[in-house]
């Protein structure tokens, strides 16, 4: 028997492992190309203004029926980070506020410091 037609299992697998390390790092290449080709994605957001930020919070928590009556203010806004401040009724309203907030386009975190009445009646 001659070695062609002799069956090595070494030999078999350094012939299958090189196709395979080809088409890795064929792959790989791709890769770095395509990473390297992106954009941030945060920059092609359209950035607003601090100030246009807070007049659409407010407006946003002025027009939710659900915190009528709740005493709930934006402390500050800086860099797209709005501060709620106030009290509310209750838990839900205090989620309500801070979703209110968290929906307006440009706002990239919000801070509560919302107390809940309901939580001072229980202490």
């Amino acid at each position: 028997m001659n070695d062609r037609t002799h069956w090595n299992p070494w030999t078999s697998a350094a012939d299958l492992l090189d196709p395979l390390r080809t088409v890795l790092n064929s792959v790989r290449s791709r890769r770095t190309a395509d990473v390297e080709r992106r954009e941030p994605i945060i920059d092609q957001a359209p950035r607003c203004s601090d100030a246009e930020i807070l007049e659409r919070v407010v407006r946003r928590i002025a027009a939710d029926e659900y915190l009528r009556g709740s005493d709930v203010h934006v402390d500050a806004v800086y860099d797209g980070v709005v501060w709620l401040g106030g009290s509310v009724a209750n838990t839900v309203a205090h989620a309500r506020a801070f979703e209110d907030a968290a929906n307006v386009p440009g706002v990239r975190r919000v801070a509560s410091e919302i107390t809940t009445n309901d939580a001072q009646h229980a202490a």
